[in-house]
């Protein structure tokens, strides 16, 4: 009885040992079964199993395979619509479905691989596909791959037109036609040129045969080496030969094309079969072409650059305008003989060179309009000096010769800076090859009907800037060109033909004019000239009145940025004013509803939470019309100064903004409502 209790239980154990081996084993094919339907799932092609007759019968088909034929699965599982849904054409569906199911009868499986069908839909633009069906064993099921050949199509299609375009240019030039051998030690002769060479080069075919040192020596100097060195590196790679060379015909440059294929003969030498054609006027086609292009990056890599300025430059003022204007009032409470203060004068100067450089990237990008005020030249020179001086090096000798009494200009600081910067920057490059030396000289001067010819300006007292360098020069056939824009003659990354154009356009709004001396080998020197103020008493004039711009008026402030609400409001409490200050608009709003006569003036910023600026001056106005709005801000797509009219915004102030600006702005504000009031 035992031993059969014992056979039983061994029995029991053995069947529960199968039972959980069983199960793992279908645990395990699961998970196979998942993983595989993943990788499936993810391939970037379109996979499914299928049996092919008259109609199409899937048992699977991964998430991509419906993507490819741009269709759903349901639509591809319905046995009797497949190739409804996925060719609409109804001819061209006929033909295709034929052409596959012909191919796929024949079993044969160099039959079943279709390259570039296309698929339409209504309104969509073609697409191309590949796809391949392989037979599984049992014949009559199979695996079908399908991808995506749109871009490759497209980029045949565009291939087969460039190639055509010129091969149409070809057909109707006259070409010279050419073989050329080279030997192992470097000696070249022409076993054969046509006579088109002398229609073209004004070389006679048989000198050149007789010769070939003459077809060299009417190939310009300068792109001789260039030429010679090409046809050295096709011989070594056997590949083909391509350049455009400029060659000299009756004193006239002109441009050719040559092209050839080199093959290496049994005695060592390489030969080369192939073609001149002159292509002058299509290089001169070409340029203006690359310009035009050239000019569309840069378009839309200036209007990049004012999203970007758009989208920084309010944050960036934020942070800048505590420091600008703490600095600045700290400045007012130090002795100014103190370390202190001008400790805070380095901080002010850094600060206000901060918001200038976002100035400047907003005048690049045409988001923000000049301010002319009077300015001395030579502050600027100085500070674009230091600055310039740490990014060049030390073996490249600067000399300055800044006269420090040279009257004012009206002009815009951060335009000066740039023409600085430019002028000295394009000498830096002429010279950093050979460790050369810039002049930069600042003085007066007068300019008489004598010194006046070919120029706008008109006789009179002039500040001119010279930046001279001892560098490459500028060759005399390009001089007329240089201030174009986006002509450049630097390496690619060195510059983008920007720099003098920019530097005569602000010149012209200026009226300055600028004039360049240049001998190639010996250097290159830029004259820039600005019309003298008559004397100082604007500027003078101008800080005897901010003595006088303060008041006891009521002004509610609103900055989201406490920091900056801080500072506005020390600001204007230093100007005597009567400040109440909010972070939040909507609390603002609120207070100014429960008192609107409580207040002769509002200034809010532009950007804020809740209710921006705009919206929350139409909403103070519809509660008091009269009630004088200011909106400072950083920068904003959404209001100008047209903008701030047209709501009836009566000041516009862009930060950062020092005391001086603030207390103008708020001054005149406050005098017009008191008037027109």
């Amino acid at each position: 009885m035992a031993d059969k209790l014992q056979h039983t239980t061994t029995s029991i154990e053995l069947f529960e040992n199968e039972t959980a081996e069983r199960k793992r084993a279908e645990n395990t094919l699961r998970e196979n079964e998942l993983f595989i339907r993943t990788v499936m799932d993810n391939l970037p092609i379109g996979v499914a199993v299928n049996s092919i007759s008259p109609s199409v019968d899937f048992s699977y088909m991964n998430n991509n395979f419906p993507k490819f034929y741009r269709t759903t699965k349901k639509a591809l599982t319905d046995q009797n619509n497949f190739w409804e849904a996925v060719y609409q054409d109804s001819v061209f569906r006929g033909k295709i479905k034929k052409q596959v199911l012909d191919d796929c009868a024949s079993g044969d499986p160099a039959r079943m691989k279709w390259d570039d069908l296309p698929i339409s839909r209504k309104g969509e633009e073609t697409v191309f596909i590949s796809a391949s069906n392989t037979p599984l064993p049992n014949k009559q099921l199979m695996i079908s791959t399908v991808w995506d050949v749109t871009l490759r199509k497209r980029a045949e299609e565009a291939l087969r037109k460039s190639e055509s375009k010129y091969k149409r240019l070809s057909e109707n030039s006259p070409a010279v036609v050419y073989q050329f051998k080279m030997t192992p030690d470097g000696k070249f002769t022409f076993p054969y040129i046509s006579d088109a060479v002398e229609s073209i080069m004004g070389i006679a075919a048989q000198k050149v045969l007789q010769s070939p040192s003459e077809f060299l020596d009417r190939i310009h100097p300068e792109d001789q080496k260039m030429f010679l060195d090409g046809v050295l590196k096709s011989a070594k790679s056997l590949e083909l030969y391509h350049a455009v060379i400029r060659y000299l015909r009756d004193g006239e440059e002109r441009w050719v094309e040559a092209r050839s294929t080199p093959d290496l003969l049994e005695d060592g030498n390489v030969l080369w079969d192939g073609f001149i054609i002159d292509i002058t006027e299509k290089k001169k086609a070409e340029k203006e072409r690359e310009m035009l292009e050239s000019r569309l990056k840069q378009s839309q890599k200036m209007e990049s650059i004012g999203n970007l300025a758009g989208g920084i430059a309010h944050d960036f003022n934020n942070l800048l305008y505590p420091i600008i204007g703490f600095a600045e009032m700290l400045k007012e409470d130090l002795p100014p003989d103190s370390p202190e203060h001008e400790s805070a004068q380095e901080i002010f100067n850094a600060g206000r060179r901060g918001g200038e450089l976002v100035k400047q990237i907003l005048a690049f990008s045409r988001q923000t309009e000049h301010k002319l005020s009077p300015i001395r030249f030579q502050k600027i020179l100085a500070e674009v000096c230091k600055l310039i001086r740490s990014t060049i090096p030390s073996d490249i000798e600067i000399h300055q010769d800044i006269q420090k009494d040279c009257g004012l200009v009206m002009a815009e600081e951060t335009q000066l800076h740039q023409i600085a910067m430019n002028l000295i920057t394009n000498a830096y490059h002429a010279v950093e090859k050979t460790s050369g030396k810039i002049s930069i000289q600042l003085k007066e001067i007068m300019l008489d009907n004598d010194d006046l010819e070919d120029s706008p300006l008109q006789p009179g007292q002039y500040v001119m800037l010279s930046v001279s360098d001892n560098g490459v020069g500028i060759p005399r056939e390009i001089r007329n060109n240089i201030f174009e824009p986006y002509f450049t003659t630097k390496e690619k990354g060195k510059g983008t033909g920007l720099g003098l154009a920019v530097v005569y356009g602000i010149l012209t709004e200026h009226k300055g004019d600028i004039k360049v001396y240049s001998e190639v080998g010996k250097g290159t020197t830029f004259n820039v000239y600005l019309p003298l103020m008559n004397g100082s008493t604007e500027a003078i004039s101008t800080q005897k009145a901010l003595n006088k711009l303060t008041g006891t008026e009521r002004i509610l402030l609103v900055d989201d940025e406490e920091s900056v609400v801080r500072l506005e409001k020390q600001m204007l409490e230093r100007l005597g004013y009567n400040v109440s200050d909010f972070s939040n608009s909507l609390e603002a709003l609120e207070t100014f509803n429960s008192n609107p006569d409580g207040y002769d003036l509002v200034i809010s910023d532009m950007t804020m939470p809740n209710l921006t600026g705009d919206q929350l001056a139409q909403k103070l106005m519809s509660i008091r019309p009269d009630i004088p709005i200011i909106i400072c801000t950083g920068f904003s797509e959404r209001i100008n100064k047209e903008q701030t009219e047209a709501n009836k915004v009566k000041g516009f102030l862009m930060k950062p903004v020092v005391k001086s600006e603030m207390a103008q702005m708020v001054r005149k504000v406050l005098d017009e409502a008191n008037s027109s009031g």
